[in-house]
């Protein structure tokens, strides 16, 4: 299992792509999640932009390994049909980021619930937009990954919901992503995650404290986090990937939300070294 960085960390201080995958080639981490908004949103992405991007990623033999589709208003369990409309052009277009950057996954939220409209009927309608992306990624050789939603409207918030989301919607290249930290608000046990380690490809390294979303350095919060990764391994999530051909990355994720304007090739230092220290499976 690769340990990865997230762009997201640099996109919240308002800081470039090229800037964030520039200083990660520092810090020795090869793999990289672009978020797929602000300095990575696919509709402001121009071709000199990717090129530039492109040119650092060979420099430095980086690997991008998934593209994160989480720009706000991005719902798909809506039963708003224009809303869905552009959700479906958003996806086509990180897509098409992915078919670039030659990424592997991408990444997103099942949707959340609306004023006025019945939580089954937001469960069905993000099945039905969940198969229309797994046969939009099919046809890249892409997966597709759940990530826990930690707001309380989401309708996947919990392991358990994210186990039956994937068996209702029963295709083979949706998947999950753990988010460590999401979990940890959810109070998510060891057990599910050994339940839904046959079903993770990847991992979103971070901290919160009890009850805020906080997206902390490793160690910092209260979360479980070596017990949280172990429980995922003996649950099968190193053998499944395995199987498939497919490189597990624990993608640091982090943010600086003290207010003393840490910067981001330090937040991300710190937390590669608490992760490298503590959780042994997991390495550059």
């Amino acid at each position: 299992m690769k340990i990865g960085a997230g762009t997201v960390t640099w996109a919240f201080n308002n800081a470039s792509l090229e800037t964030a995958l520039q200083e990660i080639a520092t810090t020795g981490i090869k793999y990289i999640d672009i978020i797929g908004m602000l300095h990575g949103d696919p509709d402001t992405m121009t071709q000199r932009k990717k090129q530039a991007c492109n040119h650092i990623i060979a420099d430095n033999g980086l690997v991008i390994s998934s593209i994160l589709a989480v720009r706000p208003g991005t719902n798909i369990a809506t039963i708003d049909q224009a809303a869905r409309r552009r959700c479906k052009d958003y996806f086509l277009k990180i897509i098409e980021l992915c078919d670039y950057f030659d990424a592997k996954e991408i990444c997103f939220m099942a949707g959340h619930n609306e004023i006025g409209s019945e939580p089954d009927t937001a469960w069905k309608q993000a099945i039905e937009f969940s198969n229309w992306i797994a046969d939009a990624c099919a046809a890249s050789g892409l997966y597709a990954t759940y990530e826990l939603e930690w707001r309380t409207c989401g309708i996947v918030q919990s392991v358990p919901q994210l186990l039956n989301m994937i068996r209702d919607v029963n295709r083979n290249n949706v998947l999950s992503n753990i988010d460590i930290g999401h979990a940890g608000l959810a109070r998510d046990s060891l057990e599910a995650m050994k339940q839904v380690g046959s079903k993770t490809i990847h991992l979103h390294m971070n901290d919160n404290d009890t009850n805020q979303h906080t997206n902390a350095i490793p160690g910092e919060g209260c979360v479980p986090i070596q017990d949280y990764v172990q429980a995922l391994i003996d649950g099968g999530m190193l053998t499944f990937s395995e199987s498939i051909g497919h490189t597990i990355v624990a993608g640091i994720e982090v943010e600086d939300v003290s207010g003393s304007s840490i910067p981001p090739l330090d937040l991300i230092t710190k937390s590669r070294d608490w992760i490298l220290q503590h959780i042994p499976a997991i390495e550059l």
